[in-house]
């Protein structure tokens, strides 16, 4: 456990998750030495969705296949068709 210096307190766990509670509101981060990649610019549900779910970037979006992650209640087509660009986009 860890406290920051906005005192925010950040919770070092298995799995790169980090977890940060600060005045009654928990976010959750997943934390990866070499991923720079992030995710495209989505809808608020899809964003908290994915968030939810421990998804911050595309390598994150690799470990699930894409169907698994349009059962994510807020995830639509369009996020998914958004999703499917970024990792097309990755690779070369």
């Amino acid at each position: 456990m860890m406290t920051t210096a906005a005192g925010a307190t950040s919770y070092y766990l298995p799995w790169n998750l980090s977890v940060n509670v600060a005045e009654g509101s928990t976010t959750f981060r997943c934390m990866t030495a070499n991923d720079k990649s992030e995710l495209p610019k989505l809808g608020g549900p899809a964003a908290r969705a994915l968030a939810d779910a421990g998804i911050a970037s595309i390598s994150d979006v690799r470990r699930y296949s894409l169907d698994d992650i349009a059962h994510l209640h807020g995830v639509g087509p369009k996020a998914v068709r958004l999703l499917q660009q970024a990792l097309d986009k990755e690779d070369p």
